[in-house]
C-alpha cells in the first residue's frame, strides 16, 4: 500500500531550508510573490515586463541552490491543489508557521469554517 504524500511537511521542510540567511518571514513574503507573478505571467498582458522585472529582482537574491528549492515548493503547492482544490495549503501552512502572529492579523478562515459558511448563510 503507497502512503499518501504529505505535502504540507514536504512543504515546510524546504522552506526551513531557505532560512539559513534569512527571515521565514522574508522567505514566506518572496515565496508568495514569486508564486504570484509566476501564475499571472502565465497571460500577457501589459503589466507583464513589469511583473517579470519584479520577479527577477527578487529570485536573484537567492543562490542557485536556493532558487532550485522555491522551484520545488512550488511543485508541491501545486500538487497538493491537485490532491485537493478545496483546501487552503498556503493559510494552513502560514498559520502552522505562525506567520501572521507578529502582526497580530487573521487573513485566513480553516477550510472548515470556509465550507460551512456558505450552507450556515444559506439556510435564512
Amino acid at each position: 500500500m503507497n502512503k499518501k504524500p504529505d505535502w504540507k511537511a514536504e512543504f515546510c521542510t524546504m522552506l526551513e531550508k531557505l532560512t539559513e540567511r534569512r527571515s521565514i518571514w522574508k522567505v514566506w513574503n518572496d515565496f508568495i510573490t514569486l508564486a504570484a507573478i509566476t501564475i499571472s505571467n502565465l497571460v500577457k498582458t501589459s503589466s507583464w515586463d513589469e511583473r517579470e522585472e519584479e520577479y527577477l529582482s527578487i529570485i536573484h537574491t537567492y543562490q542557485k541552490e536556493e532558487q532550485d528549492i522555491i522551484v520545488q515548493l512550488f511543485a508541491v503547492m501545486q500538487l497538493a491543489y491537485e490532491e485537493n482544490d478545496k483546501q487552503d495549503f498556503l493559510g494552513n501552512i502560514c498559520q502552522e508557521l505562525e506567520l501572521l502572529q507578529r502582526l497580530k492579523k487573521q487573513y485566513f478562515s480553516s477550510c472548515n469554517v470556509s465550507v460551512a459558511m456558505p450552507s450556515l448563510c444559506a439556510r435564512n
